[in-house]
C-alpha cells in the first residue's frame, strides 16, 4: 500500500536498523510509495505515535520487540500487543520481532499476525508475510 506508516519498537538501534531496512527493501520492490518509518526504544515511547495513527484511521505495519527495559521501557511486547489489538482496537499489521520464540508465540496468541525472530527471517518470507497481511486487510 502507499502511504503507509511504519513503527519499529526495539530497544536496540541495529535491531531497529535491520528491521527497517528490510521493510524498506519490501517497499522497493513493491514499488509502494511514500512509506514512513517511525522508530522508538520503547512502547511508552511509541504510544503517542501508535494513536495518532490509530485515530488517523490508516493502514500501519507495527514491529515490536518483547524485552525494553533497558531503556527504560515498562511494557513489555507482549503487553504492547495487548493494548494494541484489545484496548486500541488497532487495525495494523503487528509483527512480532522477538528474539524469545515463546514471546513471539505469546504475541501470535495475542493476534499478531507474525513472528519473525532474530535473526529476521529471508528477504522472501517477509515479503510474502506482508503481501499476505495486505491482501487480508
Amino acid at each position: 500500500p502507499e502511504n503507509l506508516p511504519v513503527v519499529v519498537v526495539d530497544d536496540s538501534s541495529l535491531n531497529r536498523t535491520c528491521v527497517i531496512r528490510a521493510l524498506a527493501r519490501v517497499q522497493r520492490e513493491t514499488g509502494a510509495a511514500n512509506w514512513t518509518f517511525h522508530q522508538f526504544e520503547t512502547i511508552e515511547q511509541a504510544q503517542p505515535c501508535l494513536r495518532e495513527i490509530h485515530d488517523a484511521e490508516k493502514k500501519a505495519v507495527v514491529c515490536l520487540d518483547e524485552q525494553m527495559g533497558s531503556r527504560g521501557g515498562v511494557m513489555t511486547g507482549i503487553q504492547g500487543t495487548k493494548w494494541l489489538l484489545h484496548d486500541l482496537h488497532f487495525k495494523g499489521i503487528v509483527i512480532s520481532t522477538s528474539g524469545d520464540p515463546d514471546a513471539g508465540l505469546a504475541h501470535i496468541k495475542l493476534g499478531a499476525h507474525y513472528s519473525w525472530g532474530k535473526p529476521l527471517p529471508k528477504h522472501e518470507q517477509i515479503l510474502d508475510d506482508l503481501l499476505t497481511a495486505f491482501a487480508a486487510t
